[in-house]
């Protein structure tokens, strides 16, 4: 299997936990003289193997990210610099949000906000760290879609 598919599976599994918890809550409580749609100890089991399954299969990818290097880099590394990256260019995408807001005035007697950098500057900061984002995101994406998972 390899990591991208191991990713998929991770997401289902954290899907299909998050329905245990409304199977559950649902068939905890039931009106009196009423039957509950699924045995709670079922459901109880049902959930841990799910939880097993999730645990085993998240340590097999961090696994695999730690030993898999590409270019003399991890792919945690590589993981760990698309997350950096990301989160530089929210913040960076909120300054330009912020700067490009025409707060207008009501008369010429309200005090006049001034930018303090160049609009354009932060444009093109935002403009290289996207492509940063991509080039990074598509590199691991490439890597995930060949590299067998590592066994436990």
């Amino acid at each position: 299997m390899k990591i991208a598919e191991a990713l998929s599976m991770r997401a289902d599994l954290a899907k299909r936990i998050g329905q245990m918890e409304e199977r559950l809550r649902n068939s905890s409580k039931v009106q009196e003289g009423e039957t509950a749609d699924e045995d709670v100890c079922e459901l109880l089991k049902e959930l841990d193997g799910l939880v097993k399954q999730q645990e085993t299969l998240i340590y097999r990818i961090n696994k695999t990210n730690m030993l898999t290097e590409v270019n003399g880099e991890t792919l945690t590394r590589k993981i760990a610099h698309r997350d950096m990256l990301s989160s530089h260019l929210k913040v960076v995408s909120n300054l330009l949000h912020h700067l490009m807001d025409r707060n207008g005035r009501y008369s010429r007697s309200e005090i006049k906000d001034v930018k303090t950098i160049d609009v354009k500057d932060v444009r093109q900061l935002f403009d290289n760290l996207s492509k940063q984002l991509r080039e990074t995101d598509t590199a691991i994406q490439g890597i995930n879609w060949n590299v067998d998972l590592l066994d436990e």
